[in-house]
């Protein structure tokens, strides 16, 4: 996990380095959010964060996002299937008026699962590649901030998980 904030926040300086240096490429907004997540077998809470560049309007987003099933034991150890994913996806920004905007992104990213086990009280990890998809709806409250509702997916061959929750968008433009 240290590892991955380590990473996320190096590719963000990064980033934002070369966003200054190249004419047209720019960072356009960042945005937070905190919601559901579920998969075939349970759900939780998830929350997670992302930055967009703005490429000619052609959209490149890197996210990560993590969640963790809310369990309590009161009788035994508790055991919480976890999820993190850290993605770079591609995607458009449909204007439908002057305050409400649709977003559309398909990409692909790392995705970890810590899945319990109830017999034996053991973990199984997964690493492996997902396939994210995202859908949000922003209602742009002013110049710079707007708020919406965020629809997310990860496919992926250890667990796909589906995300509903709000969002916080905060434009650079």
């Amino acid at each position: 996990m240290q590892k991955l904030i380590i990473v996320c926040s190096f590719l963000l300086v990064l980033s934002n380095s070369v966003a200054q240096n190249e004419a047209g490429f720019q960072i356009y907004s960042a945005s937070g959010t905190i919601g559901g997540y579920f998969d075939k077998d349970t759900g939780g809470a998830a929350g997670g964060l992302d930055v967009v560049f703005d490429l000619n309007n052609n959209k490149f987003r890197f996210s990560a996002m993590g969640g963790s099933e809310l369990k309590v034991n009161v009788l035994g150890p508790n055991r919480s299937d976890v999820f993190v994913e850290a993605n770079l996806s591609y995607g458009r920004e449909l204007s439908i008026n002057d305050w409400l905007f649709a977003e559309f992104y398909g990409g692909l990213g790392y995705f970890y699962f810590k899945k319990a086990n109830s017999e034996n009280f053991e973990f199984t990890n997964y690493n492996t590649i997902g396939f994210p998809i995202d859908a949000r709806i922003r209602f742009q409250l002013g110049a710079n901030f707007g708020i919406g509702l965020q629809l997310h997916s990860n496919l992926n061959s250890a667990s796909t998980i589906y995300y509903v929750g709000p969002f916080f968008q905060l434009k650079f433009n």
